[in-house]
């Protein structure tokens, strides 16, 4: 029984799009969640909230890590949505030079 592969660029380009979206969203929000954290400062005073600010600024580097990853995998999609659009164009220019 043959296997058949299926691919359509305009999902892998759609899915590439999202999730870069979902990367800049991701950055947003941790940022922001840090900075509220470091506001809270004022009325949340004490030991508690500065280890709980220390703890999400060492966090941040995770964050920033997610994100890259986030944005690689977006790349990676969009880069193979590109090439198998210009294999399909190659395959299709080399069929019309084929004569009987």
């Amino acid at each position: 029984m043959a296997k058949k592969i299926a691919v359509d660029i305009s999902k892998l380009e759609h899915a590439s799009q999202v999730l870069n979206t979902h990367a800049v969203s991701y950055e947003l929000l941790y940022k922001q969640l840090i900075s509220t954290a470091i506001l809270n400062g004022t009325a949340w005073q004490g030991i508690d909230n500065l280890e709980y600010v220390k703890k999400l600024t060492r966090l941040s580097g995770d964050f920033q890590k997610n994100v890259k990853i986030i944005e690689d995998f977006s790349k990676s999609i969009k880069k193979s949505a590109k090439i198998y659009r210009e294999t399909q164009s190659d395959i299709i220019n080399d069929a019309k030079r084929l004569t009987n």
